[in-house]
């Protein structure tokens, strides 16, 4: 066999591992009517509509669940919870600071005001004296 022929079929193999690992398969484990049958895998680029096609024909099949990716979105999803639970707390607070600065405001507006209404009393009695 020739150098320049096993360098092609080299080249060949390699571009298609290429294709491979790049189709990303994804591995679905197979129910027939309720029942496990078992896995497959296959393209999740060519083939992304087939689970939910196969499931009207008695065959259901549910992607296969990595238990590190599991984990990982089960991490990302607490993370973006306390995330949204630290923001709650700031929105609350912030909600109450505003709501004790309107009550401050109220109180000082009813204070004025009832100053004036005393006021204006005192200057009626002085005018009727």
């Amino acid at each position: 066999m020739s150098k320049r022929l096993f360098t092609l079929i080299q080249a060949l193999l390699v571009l298609g591992a290429a294709g491979q690992v790049h189709a990303k398969n994804t591995t679905y484990e197979v129910y027939e009517r309720g029942r496990y049958v078992g896995t497959t895998s296959m393209p999740a680029d060519r083939y992304s509509g087939m689970a939910g096609r196969l499931n009207a024909t008695g065959l259901t099949l549910k992607p296969k669940v990595d238990p590190a990716a599991a984990a990982a979105r089960r991490e990302a999803a607490e993370r973006k919870q306390e995330q949204w639970r630290r923001e709650n707390e700031q929105r609350r607070i912030a909600a109450q600071q505003k709501q004790e600065q309107w009550k401050r405001e109220f109180e000082r507006r009813r204070e004025a005001a009832e100053r004036k209404q005393e006021q204006w009393k005192r200057e009626n009695e002085q005018r009727r004296i």
